[in-house]
């Protein structure tokens, strides 16, 4: 008798942790899924955010074509980039950042903007001698004659 009755106690205490082994598994697993949701609607939001900024990207550089003489392009390995374009005519030197209405300006096109502003800029050559011995040098740049 006293035996059963361990018995039962003991499988009576091994169902409810059991039980409590699944309920807390159960939690687990609907926390996991539940941010497993919100990162992949976020992955989703991102994707859809980087088309629309290239479908703008795409349109600003068609829309400045007929402002300037000749307008560059800028190719980059930076994940965002800090200038989008540069756009040169007879009166000016322009560095474009093309934006969808009401995007914020990061801290790194603020930095450009500031460096601009500031008449930070300069203009540099580099002449790079190749294959055999790679090397880079800036060239000396004679004055230019006003």
């Amino acid at each position: 008798m006293e035996l059963e009755i361990i018995v039962i106690i003991g499988l009576v205490a091994l169902m409810m942790i059991s039980l409590f082994i699944i309920f807390h598994f159960r939690k687990k697993m609907n926390e996991f899924e539940s941010k497993l949701k919100q990162k992949t609607t976020k992955s989703y939001g991102m994707g859809v955010n980087t088309t629309k900024g290239n479908y703008v990207q795409i349109l600003g550089e068609f829309a400045f074509l007929p402002q300037y003489d000749q307008l560059i392009t800028l190719s980059t390995t930076s994940q965002q980039p800090s200038l989008d374009m540069i756009g040169i005519n007879d009166e000016s030197l322009d560095f474009l950042e093309i934006k969808k209405k009401g995007a914020p300006i990061s801290k790194n096109e603020i930095h450009v903007r500031r460096l601009v502003e500031e008449k930070k800029v300069s203009y540099k050559v580099f002449d790079i001698e190749l294959p055999e011995n790679f090397s880079m040098n800036e060239r000396k740049l004679k004055e230019l004659k006003k």
